[in-house]
């Protein structure tokens, strides 16, 4: 099941995306795409779809202090 693989990418992205309903309509986008079976329109939707993940994730990220506890 694909949703069970990406389990742990979901709940993270969950955590730091501020726009769920723009991830959503991505996700709208790829599956219609794939119903009416345009396989150049689900590429560039799930290649545009992980580049912007990527982009917030890596932007997360980098926002966070990685400096090492003070003990």
């Amino acid at each position: 099941n694909l949703r069970r693989q990406t389990e742990r990418y979901v709940r993270f992205f969950q955590l730091v995306e501020d726009n769920a309903s723009g991830l959503l309509s991505e996700h709208d986008r790829i599956r219609v795409a794939a119903k009416r079976r345009n396989a150049a329109e689900v590429e560039t939707a799930i290649r545009e779809h992980l580049r912007m993940v990527r982009d917030k994730v890596v932007s997360h990220l980098g926002s966070q202090d990685h400096s090492p506890a003070v003990q």
